[in-house]
């Protein structure tokens, strides 16, 4: 298996199909709404599986009247949002040419100047409104433990990429790591607390190139210092909603497990968390990808040795279980 290109390797003919048959509708959405059409696919993308697979290539009309009603609900709270905490952070200042250098001390260069780029934590209120309001998810963790961004300049305290982590709390999560490194060594033994999971990661549109993977270098080295015990750090990828994991590669982030991924929506066949779900998806969906970067320097050199032969499939049954 190639290490990423994983939206090609999981094309759907049957969501792809869709997509391609109402893109017109979808970019006439994105233009009434005023919200990027790459986020508006996303979001369809997740409501897609709500469906059945004759539904979906029949193209029934309902569909489309019900995902008009959910996008433009998604997309009120998602605009107003969206433009207040991009001013704030500041990005509308520099051109959308501008680019991140810089390995500790990072700068923007927008043209002939130069613009200081600050890491640092990030409020919870502005970090649970960009998970809540902004990121595709929309929903924050209860269990997060710090949010971590880049900001432009020293006075600002909106970040324009931002990263939130929490422990390990999935059985499954922990078992799958844990193969993946015993399979060289035959003694890994990792506990919850020494897994540290990135569960959600956001960019405003134009940031300067490579930004998210500068936030995931520099993440890495604040855990590194601040954060005792952690061995790992582990985060999902979901190549089914188009995102193909170059700013993770970028930043020696390596995939050691695939994982089903079930999509669960409420009565009114709108998108939730698992833990909040009632309705099931009706259609299957391909699997998403698990990443590691060791903290630990043995497990990290476990992690950038390994080949792409080891990769865990996690079963069913204990994702389900949790």
């Amino acid at each position: 298996m190639k290490e990423m290109s994983c939206v090609d390797l999981w094309s759907n003919t049957i969501f792809n199909g869709f997509l391609d048959k109402n893109m017109k509708w979808l970019k006439a959405k994105s233009v009434d709404q005023r919200v990027p059409l790459e986020y508006l696919k996303v979001q369809t993308l997740l409501h897609l599986p709500y469906y059945s697979a004759d539904q979906l290539m029949k193209n029934d009309g309902k569909i489309l009247d019900d995902l008009g009603t959910i996008l433009s609900d998604i997309s009120r709270s998602y605009r107003a949002t969206y433009q207040t905490m991009l001013d704030k952070s500041k990005l509308n200042s520099i051109n959308t040419f501008a680019k991140i250098s810089g390995h500790n001390r990072l700068t923007v260069r927008d043209g002939v100047s130069s613009i200081p780029v600050r890491f640092g934590i990030v409020e919870d209120d502005v970090a649970g409104r960009i998970n809540n309001e902004l990121h595709y998810i929309r929903s924050v963790r209860k269990d997060n433990i710090v949010s971590l961004g880049l900001f432009l300049g020293d006075k600002t305290d909106v970040p324009y990429v931002c990263a939130s982590f929490s422990y390990c709390k999935r059985l499954y999560q922990l078992r799958s790591i844990n193969s993946f490194l015993c399979k060289d060594t035959g003694d890994c033994d990792l506990d919850l607390g020494q897994v540290l999971v990135m569960t959600r990661a956001f960019t405003f549109d134009n940031s300067p190139k490579n930004s998210m993977s500068k936030l995931y270098h520099q993440s890495y080295q604040y855990i590194r210092k601040n954060i005792a015990n952690v061995k790992v750090i582990i985060t999902a990828l979901n190549p089914f909603l188009g995102f193909n994991g170059g700013s993770f590669l970028g930043s020696s982030y390596k995939m050691y497990a695939l994982c089903p991924m079930e999509y669960w929506y409420d009565n009114h066949g709108r998108y939730v968390p698992r833990s909040k779900g009632v309705v099931r998806q009706s259609t299957p969906t391909p699997p998403i990808v698990w990443l590691a970067r060791g903290v630990d320097r043995n497990i990290a050199k476990i992690i950038e040795c390994s080949s792409g032969d080891n990769i865990v499939a996690i079963e069913k049954e204990k994702y389900a279980r949790g």
